[in-house]
């Protein structure tokens, strides 16, 4: 069973609770250090209670996981650094889970260093954006070893004048065979003013690779729209139903119950005033 650390943020401060022995955890004014020791699990939920800026180091060692779930959602500015070091010894896993509910300026870089075989990274994203809200994620991911592995899927649902944008850039090594990496970055554009850019890039040097990426930008099916309201819903249900269903696949990703349970009744509050 993996263990379960609460982490928040306040005014540039970190303050954790029921860290595990096996997790070193550490703070130098705006860096976080972060290390989980071989063969163990740890499941992290960081709440950012104020803005303000962040560069997390997380080194995950042999065969160690590493789940970290952050949750923005009060109105202010968050400027989030994370730099990966998946180890040597092989099989370090880390996913990374972060959803933003905001009016406000987001900025997120994540550097990703693939030095072990068996190694994976999994990046998750939700933002859900409103007023004159921005929020730029910027990802670099450098297979560094073979029979690596890597999902990134970043979803957006914007209104008003919210603007989003993803570039991540996968870098695949020679010597990095076998190596299977993919990005997805999907927006749903639900104002005329509203503004999505996607810039996904591929750097491959390996000749026996799986590497894909991917982007959408749209609105809602006005077909499956329509086909809600001839079931009997009101504009309003039928809207906040199908922009549940399309933010789900994102949530599903949180591994605790509880914490998916209160995400998911966050989102439905914030859909409900949009």
């Amino acid at each position: 069973m993996d263990a379960y650390l609460q982490i928040l943020f306040r005014d540039g401060i970190l303050v954790w609770e029921n860290c595990p022995p096996f997790v070193s955890l550490r703070q130098e004014g705006d860096d976080v250090y972060v290390e989980v020791s071989e063969d163990q699990s740890v499941v992290g939920v960081v709440r950012y209670q104020t803005g303000g800026c962040i560069r997390w180091h997380v080194d995950v060692q042999k065969s160690a996981r590493f789940s970290l779930i952050s949750i923005q959602q009060k109105q202010c500015s968050l400027d989030d650094t994370m730099v990966v070091q998946l180890q040597e010894n092989a099989h370090a896993s880390l996913h990374w889970m972060v959803a933003e509910l905001s009016t406000f300026t987001t900025k997120r870089q994540v550097d990703v260093f693939f030095h072990g075989p068996h190694s994976n990274f999994q990046l998750y994203g939700l933002h859900v954006m409103s007023e004159q809200a921005s929020v730029e994620t910027k990802t670099h991911l450098r297979h560094l070893a073979p029979y690596t592995t890597a999902t990134q899927q970043v979803k957006s649902v914007l209104f008003d004048r919210a603007t989003s944008l993803f570039s991540g850039l996968v870098h695949v090594e020679p010597v990095a065979q076998k190596t299977d990496s993919n990005q997805y970055n999907h927006s749903l554009i639900l104002s005329d003013q509203a503004r999505a850019i996607s810039k996904p890039q591929l750097e491959i040097f390996a000749d026996d690779v799986k590497c894909s990426h991917g982007a959408t930008i749209g609105q809602l099916d006005r077909d499956e729209w329509f086909y809600l309201l001839t079931r009997g819903l009101s504009d309003c249900d039928a809207k906040s139903m199908l922009l549940t269903a399309y933010c789900q696949e994102i949530i599903d990703t949180i591994p605790i119950e509880d914490a998916r349970d209160r995400m998911m009744h966050t989102l439905l509050r914030k859909l409900a005033t949009v």
